[in-house]
Formats: structure tokens, sequence, C-alpha cells
């Protein structure tokens, strides 16, 4: 009798555990979730943290990714998740959209929340294997965080996702010491060399070589008039950015084909 009623008593408290896990997983209200673009794009920034160029080009880089592979990945960007746990946030928000296909359930969901600082990676059932937890700790960490910390937010996910793609197709493993596959330049620092570069050129590369020729062929240098040296003789323009991605459109987005996402994948905060 007493064995029985243990039994039950056991039975009783798994059901009352699982009645806590659901309820706990319900409560995060539908107001906090936004509702997807129309029309849809993988890149949705309702924080206005990029700006119109980056967030085209990051779509550009991964409907081109969509359209090679069918795996969608896909960027959210909100500015609070109302003190949620952003782990459950993005798996329950990568299910309501849908992200990745049905049956495949190729989809990887990146979510920042920028009031709370945290980041989320998280990939759908069928690509966990290839973006297993630790793996996408070491995107969060290596390529996300520290770019975010200096406030290049277009760096950091580009970066990420270029290491999410190259994780799909088995090009990157969280075997031994992850590294980045790039070291990035800071941009402000390339223009910054460059002006140094044309500049160091113009004023000083040329004029030694000028009296190195003088002084070679025995001859003074003749007086430049300062009238005569102008800008036009050098170009000094930098080199505009150019997206790595310029094929696609966010029209050529065809939308969400219904995947599910079963909890796999890492958080961190910058």
């Amino acid at each position: 009798m007493n064995l029985i009623v243990t039994y039950r008593n056991y039975f009783v408290l798994l059901l009352l555990l699982a009645f806590a896990g659901t309820a706990a997983h319900a409560q995060i209200p539908d107001s906090v979730f936004p509702k997807p673009q129309n029309p849809p794009r993988l890149v949705n920034d309702f924080a206005g943290t990029l700006n119109a160029s980056e967030k085209q080009w990051l779509e550009d880089k991964l409907v081109d990714f969509d359209k090679a592979s069918s795996n969608q990945v896909c960027i959210v960007i909100v500015k609070s998740i109302a003190g949620n746990d952003i782990a459950e946030y993005s798996t329950e928000l990568g299910r309501r959209w849908g992200i990745g296909q049905k049956g495949k359930n190729n989809g990887v969901l990146i979510v920042a929340a920028m009031e709370s600082h945290d980041i989320n990676i998280s990939p759908g059932y069928g690509l966990e294997s290839a973006l297993p937890d630790v793996l996408c700790k070491q995107i969060i960490e290596n390529e996300i965080v520290p770019s975010f910390k200096q406030g290049y937010y277009y760096d950091g996910l580009d970066k990420a996702c270029t290491v999410i793609i190259s994780a799909t197709k088995g090009e990157v493993t969280a075997e031994g010491p992850y590294r980045s596959q790039k070291t990035e330049m800071p941009r402000w620092l390339l223009i910054l060399l460059l002006i140094i570069g044309i500049n160091g050129f113009f004023f000083i590369a040329i004029p030694l070589a000028r009296r190195l020729f003088y002084y070679l062929i025995g001859k003074k240098p003749p007086k430049i008039r300062a009238s005569e040296w102008t800008y036009s003789n050098a170009d000094t323009s930098t080199p505009k950015d150019e997206p790595a991605y310029s094929s696609g459109s966010s029209n050529d987005f065809g939308g969400y084909g219904g995947g599910s996402f079963g909890g796999g994948g890492a958080s961190g905060k910058w």
C-alpha cells in the first residue's frame, strides 16, 4: 500500500513539475515579441541600431545564403526583452516566426537586446549538429562581444554570420581553440593610414627623390613656387566602403518556411 502511495506521489510530482515548466515557458507575454516585418526580411532592426546601408548589406548576404542553401539566418535587434531570459525568448521567437524550412528546421536566429546587452544565437533542430552550443558560445565571445563593446554592431553581426555560414558548410568546428578566420582592421584606422600614406608620399617621398636626382646630376634643384603645387596633382580620395554582397534586395527574400527550434544555442552579454 505504501509503495502504491509512493508511486502515486511521484507521478503527481512529475505532473506538477511539467505544469510548472509549461507555465514558466508561457509567461512571456505576446506584447514582448515583435511581429515579422512586411514584406519579411532576414535582418529585422526594431531598435534603430543599424543604418540603412548596413541593414541592406547584411540582408543581401543572408538572402544569397538562403538561396544557395535554403538555410535561413535571421537577425532580430530589439530594444528590450522586458527582463525575460534571452535564451527562452529567442527559442520562442524562432518558433513563432517559423525561421527555416518546415521539416528541415534549418534556421538560425541571432537576437540582440540593446538595453540589457543580451545576445543569443539559436540554431534550429536541423543545424544543431553544425552549430553546437559550444560553437555558438565561441562565436558570441570571439566575434560579437568584442565588436559590440566598441559600438561596431554591424561588424560583429557580419563576422558572426560569416562564421555561421562557414559552420553550416563544415568549414568551421568547435574542436580546438576557435579563432576568427579573418581579423579586420577598424575602418577609421584604415582610412587614417591611407591619408597619412598619401600625404607622406607627396610631401616626403617625392621631394626626397627630387633632391636625390639633382644631387646625382650635380645641379641645384630649381625652386618651386607655392602656387605651382596643389592637391590637383594628387589623388587624395579614399575608397568608399562597398558591401561584400550586393546581388540581392529586400524583395528577394521569399519568407520563412515554418521551421522549429529546440532550445539549443548559447547566450552572452557585451
